[in-house]
This record gives C-alpha cells, sequence and structure tokens, in this order.
C-alpha cells in the first residue's frame, strides 16, 4: 500500500501510549502519528487515506494495530490490522461480526474487543485461542499483561466485576470491584525487557461511572489493596496508568484535573483533616493525592495573548526520572499537552512546557542529522 508524507495538523479520533510509556500513537481522521514521549518529538506521520480510530504500538517495535473510523474509515469499522511500519503493508488481519470498540497487543496475542465480546488470537498466525461475552462494552476497557505474563483483563457479566482470564490455561477469575459500571480497567505493565522497572502485572486499578474512588488490586490474590479518593462529586474518569516503577498512577477525569496517587510506602497520599473519623465515614478516612494538576490548552485571545481553558478529554502518563522524580505527560484529543516534573518527597510540581501538539518539531531524520553536523 502507497502511504504519503505529510506535516498539517488532522482531527484527533484516539491517542494511546504503548506499553512502557516511551511513545504515544494518534489517530487521525487520514491516519496515525508517533510521538516519542520525553523528549515530546513527532517520530513519523503516515496517511492512509481515511481515518483511524484505534491506533495500538506493539511496545517499542514498528508494528502497530489498526482499526478503521471517523466520517471516512481507512479500513473497515470491523476490521483489525496488523501494520509494519518498516515495510509500510499489512502482515496480519481478522474480521469480527460486529464494530471493534478496543484493541491490546503484546508479543504472544492480540485481544480484540468488540461490545459483548472479546477474541484472543495467536499473534504469530491469528489463530482463535480463546473468546468470552463480556457485559455491554461501548468503550472498550480492557487491560493485556506483558509478554512475561498471561492474562486479560475485562469487564464480567455482572455489573461491576472484572474478568481475569488466562489465555494459557484458557480459565477465568471474576473480581467484583465496584456497585456500578466499569468505567476504566488498567494493569501495571511495563517494559517487556530488561530494562522493567518494576515485577509488572501484578496489580490493577479500577474505576466506576460514579468517578470517585480508584480501587488497586492484587492480580494473585483478587484482593484489594488500595483505595484512592479522586473526589466527591460524580463525574467521567478518561484514564488510569501505573508509573513503570509501579509506585504511583496518575488519573484524568472531566473535572480538568489530573490526580498523582503514590502507590509506595516510601511516600504517602494526603489523608483526610478528619480522617480520625474513618470509621464512621469511609469518605473522611480516604486518601487522597499529593498531587492536583490543573490541565488547560493555549489559544491566542483578541489581545494576542496566550490564554488557557480545560479541554474536553484527556489522557496522562508518568515517566521515572529517577530519585523520587517523574515526568508527567498530559495529551487532550483537542492536540493540547503540557508537561510537568513531579518530585515526590518534596510534593514540589513543576510546569515544563504545554501548548499544542502539533507544533511540536519532528524528530530529525538520519540524513538531516548528518547535514547539521556538515554545516557546523
Amino acid at each position: 500500500m502507497q502511504v504519503k508524507e505529510e506535516s498539517q495538523e488532522h482531527n484527533i479520533l484516539n491517542i494511546q501510549f504503548n506499553q512502557c510509556h516511551t511513545s504515544f500513537l494518534m489517530g487521525t481522521d487520514t491516519g496515525f502519528t508517533m510521538y516519542s514521549s520525553n523528549p515530546l518529538q513527532e517520530v513519523y506521520r503516515r496517511n492512509l487515506g481515511g481515518g483511524i480510530r484505534i491506533a495500538v504500538q506493539l511496545y517499542e517495535t514498528n508494528f502497530v494495530g489498526l482499526v478503521g473510523g471517523g466520517e471516512n474509515p481507512a479500513y473497515p469499522v470491523n476490521k483489525f490490522m496488523l501494520w509494519n511500519d518498516h515495510t509500510k503493508e499489512i502482515v496480519a488481519e481478522t474480521r469480527e461480526k460486529d464494530t471493534i470498540v478496543g484493541l491490546k497487543i503484546n508479543h504472544d496475542v492480540v485481544a480484540v474487543l468488540t461490545r459483548r465480546r472479546i477474541m484472543i488470537y495467536d499473534l504469530e498466525n491469528m489463530k482463535l485461542i480463546h473468546s468470552t461475552k463480556t457485559a455491554n462494552n461501548p468503550n472498550g476497557i480492557c487491560a493485556l499483561s506483558s509478554s512475561k505474563g498471561n492474562v486479560f483483563l475485562c469487564p464480567g457479566m455482572e455489573t461491576g466485576t472484572v474478568n481475569i482470564i488466562d489465555y494459557h490455561t484458557k480459565t477465568e477469575r471474576t473480581v467484583k470491584c465496584h456497585d456500578g459500571n466499569l468505567r476504566t480497567i488498567t494493569l501495571n505493565t511495563t517494559f517487556d525487557d530488561e530494562r522493567a522497572e518494576s515485577s509488572g502485572d501484578t496489580v490493577f486499578a479500577t474505576t466506576s461511572d460514579k468517578g470517585t474512588l480508584i480501587r488497586v488490586f492484587d492480580i494473585a490474590t483478587q484482593s484489594k489493596i488500595k483505595e484512592l479518593r479522586r473526589g466527591y462529586d460524580d463525574c467521567e474518569i478518561y484514564s488510569v496508568e501505573f508509573s513503570p516503577d509501579s509506585k504511583c498512577l496518575a488519573a484524568t477525569s472531566s473535572k480538568g484535573n489530573v490526580h498523582i496517587f503514590s502507590l509506595s510506602k516510601d511516600y504517602s497520599n494526603v489523608s483526610s483533616r478528619a480522617s480520625f473519623l474513618g470509621t464512621v465515614s469511609s469518605y473522611l478516612g480516604s486518601k487522597w493525592s499529593p498531587f492536583s494538576i490543573a490541565f488547560a490548552v493555549s489559544k491566542e485571545s483578541k489581545q494576542n495573548e496566550k490564554e488557557f481553558q480545560r479541554p474536553k478529554r484527556h489522557i496522562a502518563c508518568l515517566t521515572t526520572l529517577g530519585n523520587d522524580v517523574y515526568d508527567l505527560l498530559i495529551l487532550g484529543v483537542d492536540g493540547s499537552y503540557a508537561q510537568h516534573k513531579l518530585a515526590f518527597k518534596t510534593t514540589k510540581e513543576t510546569l515544563i512546557s504545554r501548548g499544542k501538539i502539533c507544533d511540536v518539531k519532528p524528530a530529525l531524520t538520519y540524513a538531516e542529522a548528518v547535514a547539521n553536523v556538515a554545516k557546523k
């Protein structure tokens, strides 16, 4: 398939980080674009002649899982395509009966979700190895372990439950996580090689459509190990992501704030001032985030000065900088971004930059780098 190169901005249909948070893909109404997370740079942009609603990178490889979408889909919305960006071609595919709403990949399997069913395929030969029904799941919420693990998480048939599927043994366990419908499921997946900063695939976090609590569970025992409070007003949770070392997590919501919670004994969350009444009220005894960061997007005002306002939807990820310091990258589906540095021991937050993703300069190609050196 012939692919065009271009640099102009397009409507964003979806944004997803890779498993180790080193890069992210934006599905657009003409194809997809890849960016590195730190430093924030455009890596490449592909025009496929139509919309891509889901674009998922396989760790740091050239392989990208694609599903068409938007007003003019590049591919049928019920078809999964595995794209090899090195050869610029589709190397594997499968077609479902219904629209694909979610997608996860590791080096062993690809999990494809429709509204009421999940299918897990062997990535090598695209043979179906497991399939099961789920509750109505229009947002395609799910989580997949790294190739070091063997679990896939999705909504169970009963309200507020998570199915933990072992796709090697084809066994399922069900965990009751919330009273209401699930909004997010996140697993602490990290690097799939020797760079792993923690033993991933050990815990998962969930939120409900109420949006006030984040609950963290142990994969092996299915027991709840932490309960974190985002706030007391109902809202929509957009994303929850673990840091690569599993010491903290970031949550975004329709309130416009990004909350960062500690999961480590090395630094604490904030307790309610009335926590001594915790036996009377679980709210008063809740653990709150030590960082609550308002996310705003820039625009030019009539006075030609930059003003900032909240985006409609945003996601965030954390990367480890060392010495209990983290980089927080926040991305809005309107094309806005903000990058912060967080120091947990001193609870200090520093805004590094913010603006529009389309204004970020592309990374230099090898030829450009050589040319620049020659000029010097």
